[in-house]
């Protein structure tokens, strides 16, 4: 792995930290229409892929950088869902 490619594992890791959140702040709207089974489905998968990407980036040497990246990015990512989303997690046709 080089810097690069622990750059892009941060990038990776701030989505899957961030559809974690949306479907965790909106699972009861969500549910109503994927099933509540479906969205923990969807949060477990989130999860341990950023553990997975976590796990190699710290065993790979590069793990301060990816998770710089992962913290950068997820900033900008929960600047542009606040923007969209505002208090609105309980409205499925807005997070779908």
């Amino acid at each position: 792995m080089n810097e690069f490619i622990a750059k892009k594992l941060g990038e990776v890791l701030a989505f899957e930290r961030a559809s974690q959140d949306v479907f965790g702040r909106g699972k009861d709207a969500l549910a109503a229409h994927l099933g509540a089974e479906s969205i923990d489905a969807m949060i477990a998968r989130n999860v341990s892929r950023a553990q997975q990407i976590e796990t190699s980036a710290a065993r790979l040497g590069f793990s301060e950088i990816t998770l710089a990246k992962a913290e950068a990015t997820g900033k900008k990512l929960g600047e542009i869902r606040d923007m969209y989303l505002q208090d609105r997690c309980d409205d499925s046709a807005e997070l779908m």
